[in-house]
């Protein structure tokens, strides 16, 4: 009963923008088999073999969490490092290639113009990354407890590599 207000106020603003709450994924087909995207609460999971580009996929969706929406993104990032994430962010942000970027050779124009944009999203887009052998999911829990203490409270979370997922026993076998 208590959630009242909470709940219409939620119904209205849908009426008025049926997207809020969603994300859209960058892909049409996704985006029209999804009704629209990624909608809050949602909790999706990517599976897929080594190096077929769930990485980069997650950065797109923390691109357009970021960018398109304008909204509080944390991506996580629990195997690698944040700066590899960080230089794919860039790419997709002056649209240079990623090789140029990782060697630092960004168009100035394409820098001067990022570097604008990253002022006026400034406070959107954290990326941190824990990368213990040991990390699960209160880790997570504790990284977001710390984040929202200090006003950051993000409405999309990426969390790239779930090996949070990995069994207990120890075995030879990726599977288990």
């Amino acid at each position: 009963f208590s959630g009242l207000t909470d709940r219409q106020r939620d119904r209205h603003r849908k009426t008025i923008d049926p997207n809020a709450g969603v994300f859209t994924t960058g892909i049409r087909q996704l985006d029209d088999t999804t009704d629209g995207g990624v909608h809050l609460g949602e909790l999706w999971v990517v599976f897929a073999y080594a190096k077929r580009c769930k990485s980069l996929w997650l950065v797109n969706q923390g691109f357009h969490a970021t960018r398109v929406h304008r909204r509080p993104t944390l991506h996580v990032v629990l195997e690698g490092h944040g700066s590899q994430i960080a230089a794919r962010y860039d790419a997709c942000f002056s649209q240079e290639l990623y090789t140029n970027v990782k060697k630092g050779e960004i168009d100035p124009q394409l820098f001067s113009a990022m570097h604008n944009e990253y002022a006026q999203l400034r406070g959107l887009l954290v990326i941190r990354t824990l990368n213990d052998w040991d990390v699960n999911v209160t880790h997570i829990s504790a990284e977001l407890d710390e984040l929202k203490a200090n006003g950051f409270v993000p409405e999309m979370l990426v969390v790239d590599y779930m090996d949070l997922l990995r069994s207990r026993t120890r075995t030879d076998s990726e599977t288990q």
